[in-house]
């Protein structure tokens, strides 16, 4: 729970960082500030989203170790006399 309260409250501080560039901005390169905080938002997003499918990847599958333990059972079951 506290990595999600990190994460959102960097989240937030980026968001804050990117409207400041912005603003800093306006008059000069707005258009420039505009897409660099969207185009670095994007990044950060498709980075995120890489590292939560491979961190989801490497967990075993749901209910793994009691499907194991089933086909032991039904092969014990099966050598039986």
């Amino acid at each position: 729970m506290w990595i999600v309260a990190a994460v959102a409250c960097l989240l937030l501080a980026a968001a804050f960082g990117a409207t400041a560039l912005i603003m800093a901005l306006w008059n000069t390169h707005r258009m420039l500030g505009l897409l660099g905080g969207s185009v670095a938002f994007i990044l950060l997003g498709v980075l995120l989203v890489w590292l939560g499918l491979r961190s989801v990847r490497k967990r075993p599958g749901l209910l793994a170790g009691s499907l194991e333990e089933l086909r032991e059972d039904q092969r014990q079951v099966s050598n039986a006399p």
